[in-house]
């Protein structure tokens, strides 16, 4: 089976598993026991998904969650892996300045969050979890090393490809770091030059992790030669891996956006909110696509929050509710219909992100 025949059947399951459920209220997350597969129709329950997300407050069904950021970050440290205090801070305090994003997330129809901060930018899911529970909003966290101009630290760097691989698989089935918390993707990054072997050897073995597990792998790629390049090499592991291409709109090529659509790859605008004069250019690249037929591989979010130890106040931070708040009803403006729009923010990062069986 090719991978476009493989990723053609999961929106139809998806569709059928969301379908059949009643969906819930927002804000009445179903939690599940980790050991019991979520089904729903004789379709569904021959499908290979589960249905479920692992997340900070444990597995959380895949319905009835309303908006689902894809791209968001609590916790962040781009002060490089070797800085004094690197990845810590007061979790008190972290607490104090993001909860209250979260709380005005949820309210607004948010039901899931994903946190993109990996290994690389000060991965701190003990913080993560606080602020998640707190907030009583769910929350995504990943593995993976975030590889491109020196983020890796040194001794993720050292790591050979198999051992990066097991560290990545057990994350995904165990726990992340004592914490009990499972990651739900994979993340990695690249840069704006031609991949490096250091990155290569990051996206291999995630590959080879997401091939075993299921899980997406998220990569920061803020230009096509790189997305497209990833592209082959994680099809040459696996073809039914599915990929993010985080920052598409960084592509000023639509063309490339849709060639990429075509081999079911996720294009991902996720700095809504950052600079709204740019929010016809994002608009216009969404109509195309969805013009193409290829509405179901959208996802939007805004790359914000942003708590960064080693600055007053966590330095300056961005809320989550641009999107709801003001993008989508730009969208409607533009003639985009309300069921491709719940399809973008609500269905999509389901199919994404998913788990295709229990990690």
């Amino acid at each position: 089976m090719t991978r476009g025949e493989i990723h053609a059947r999961m929106p139809r399951l998806m569709l059928a598993l969301i379908a059949v459920i009643p969906a819930l209220a927002l804000g009445e997350i179903v939690y599940v026991d980790d050991s019991v597969p979520v089904g729903g129709t004789a379709e569904a329950g021959k499908s290979d998904f589960t249905g479920q997300f692992p997340a900070t407050q444990g597995p959380i069904r895949a319905e009835g969650l309303g908006v689902i950021l894809p791209h968001e970050h609590i916790f962040t440290d781009l002060r490089g892996p070797t800085a004094a205090g690197y990845g810590q801070a007061n979790e008190a305090d972290v607490v104090r300045v993001m909860r209250p994003l979260l709380v005005e997330a949820r309210q607004r129809g948010v039901g899931l969050l994903f946190e993109c901060s990996g290994l690389g930018v000060g991965r701190n899911v003990a913080i993560i979890a606080k602020v998640s529970r707190e907030a009583g909003l769910p929350v995504v966290v990943p593995t993976g090393v975030y590889g491109r101009d020196g983020f890796a630290p040194p001794e993720h760097q050292r790591m050979t490809e198999d051992q990066l691989t097991q560290l990545f698989v057990k994350e995904l089935r165990e726990g992340i770091e004592g914490t009990g918390i499972r990651a739900g993707f994979i993340k990695i990054a690249t840069g704006s030059a031609p991949l490096t072997a250091l990155e290569e050897k990051f996206l291999r073995a995630a590959g080879r992790a997401a091939s075993q597990t299921g899980a997406a792998i998220a990569s920061h790629t803020p230009v096509s030669a790189n997305a497209s390049r990833q592209v082959a090499i994680l099809e040459s592991i696996d073809p039914a891996i599915r990929f993010i291409w985080v920052h598409a709109q960084s592509e000023n090529n639509r063309t490339m956006q849709r060639q990429l659509a075509t081999k079911e790859v996720y294009i991902e605008f996720d700095n809504l909110g950052w600079n709204p004069g740019q929010d016809g250019t994002i608009i216009a690249a969404i109509q195309e696509l969805l013009t193409a037929g290829y509405g179901d591989r959208i996802l939007l979010s805004h790359d914000a929050g942003w708590y960064q130890p080693g600055q007053p106040n966590g330095g300056s931070q961005k809320g989550y509710i641009y999107l709801i708040d003001t993008f989508i009803g730009k969208l409607k403006a533009a003639g985009v219909e309300e069921a491709a729009i719940r399809m973008i923010t609500e269905t999509n990062p389901i199919r994404a992100f998913g788990f295709r069986s229990a990690p």
